[in-house]
């Protein structure tokens, strides 16, 4: 038996109203590489914003600001949009240029008639790498409690291949309920490359009525997954299926109400580098290949030579087990 409503902050009858869930796009960082014949980073203002202006998606409403940004680690530059940001590094050709649209770039984007599936379209077809994407649904429910995931999760209820489930709370001096308890719950580590939160969206901002979000967050390899799955089957079926699979939870009624769609394939994600495969192509080849140079300058040839006769070996057993 649910509790009564009250018990969940609700006062008034108007706020038992159920509205359908909204998905959308909440996050959305991706990075672009430098244009070709590019080698260096123009010292003109008008040239540099033709460069990074070329990373957004087109739209007349989003353009270059001219606002410095304190850059953010792995660059060394950074400058406003009209709604996003973007980062670069002038003296490092391998460090792309990197986008961020946060949760309130995206709505401002559709605010200005930009969809999310636009933007995410724009970012899969030109991005280099999709470091961060996040999926939100908003559930308008009066049954919906954060808290009934942790609880059921407890009690062996919840289905997710995360192995850690956390609560923290908040309190929020509301104008009409006065001081009032938010929590927030974590499927998965923060920094884990999949990760999902749900919390009162309705108190986080001071909204009156049942407003609940959950929000899946998705890095690297799992947000490039991600993006294709939403692109293949659509931002609102695409959502709520990425969304249902990371936490699935049989028995909750307001949580299946709320992700309930069609059968959606699930996004495959490559094989992870190892750490051995890491070391040799970014430190053991590199390390060879530089050595072998500067013997070659010096009149040797010891290092080039047992490269060349293991290369001519590992063609050898290519072909033998090609044919």
């Amino acid at each position: 038996m649910n509790p009564p409503l009250t018990n969940r902050g609700v006062t008034d009858p108007i706020d038992l109203v159920h509205a359908d869930p909204i998905v959308s796009i909440d996050w959305l960082q991706y990075s672009v590489p430098w244009p070709d014949g590019l080698h260096q980073w123009p010292d003109h203002g008008f040239q540099e914003t033709e460069v990074i202006s070329a990373v957004l998606p087109p739209h007349k409403k989003l353009f270059m600001t001219g606002e410095i940004l304190h850059p953010i680690r792995g660059y060394n530059s950074g400058q406003a949009a009209s709604f996003g940001r973007v980062f670069w590094h002038s003296g490092n050709r391998a460090q792309h240029i990197g986008v961020i649209f946060t949760g309130d770039d995206m709505r401002a984007a559709v605010n200005v008639l930009m969809p999310n599936t636009e933007m995410l379209n724009w970012a899969i077809a030109k991005a280099r790498k999709i470091a961060r994407l996040d999926v939100a649904v908003d559930i308008f429910d009066h049954r919906a409690d954060p808290s009934d995931i942790l609880t059921m999760w407890k009690a062996g209820y919840v289905g997710t291949p995360a192995r850690t489930v956390t609560e923290t709370t908040s309190y929020t001096n509301t104008s009409d309920r006065g001081i009032v308890k938010a929590p927030t719950i974590y499927v998965g580590k923060r920094d884990s490359e999949r990760m999902l939160r749900v919390y009162d969206k309705g108190i986080q901002t001071g909204h009156d009525g049942n407003w609940i979000r959950a929000e899946l967050q998705a890095r690297d390899d799992n947000a490039m997954a991600l993006a294709n799955m939403l692109q293949r089957s659509g931002i609102v079926d695409g959502g709520r299926a990425a969304i249902r699979n990371f936490c699935s939870a049989p028995t909750l009624g307001w949580w299946n109400d709320a992700l309930n769609g069609p059968a959606v394939e699930l996004a495959k994600i490559p094989r992870r580098e190892t750490n051995t495969e890491k070391w040799v192509m970014n430190v053991a080849l590199p390390a060879v290949q530089k050595l072998a140079i500067e013997q070659l300058q010096d009149g040797r040839s010891t290092v080039y030579d047992a490269i060349s006769r293991v290369f001519n070996e590992l063609e050898i057993y290519r072909e033998a087990n090609t044919e």
